[in-house]
């Protein structure tokens, strides 16, 4: 069965018929399929209020040196839930989840 990868996901595919159609002059190509594996390939976050589309499956350590934000980041919050520093190698953010990666600035 072919694979036919989208930008979020990957998905298999078993072409089951296609026939063709013409609607107002114009002609398509129907095909009735059977889906039967979908795969995330990428995530949509929101990393503090900028949305952005992350590989699936990272976790949050990882995340942050993809950002090349790993030694600036002091703390971080996952849906406005606060996660430890001992955390952030283990747990993986889902899709559309909302993260804010905080820094201290000094300032005088």
């Amino acid at each position: 069965s072919p694979l036919y990868t989208l930008s979020l996901y990957t998905l298999s595919i078993d072409f089951l018929t296609s026939f063709t159609v013409k609607f107002s002059g114009e002609i398509s190509n129907i095909f009735l399929a059977k889906i039967y594996k979908i795969k995330r390939l990428r995530m949509i976050l929101t990393i503090n209020g900028k949305e952005q589309e992350i590989k699936e499956g990272l976790n949050l350590e990882e995340i942050m040196i993809h950002l090349k934000m790993q030694d600036k980041v002091m703390a971080a919050a996952i849906n406005m839930e606060i996660v430890k520093k001992e955390q952030w190698n283990s747990l993986k953010p889902a899709h559309n989840d909302k993260l804010e990666l905080l820094q201290f600035v000094g300032g005088g």
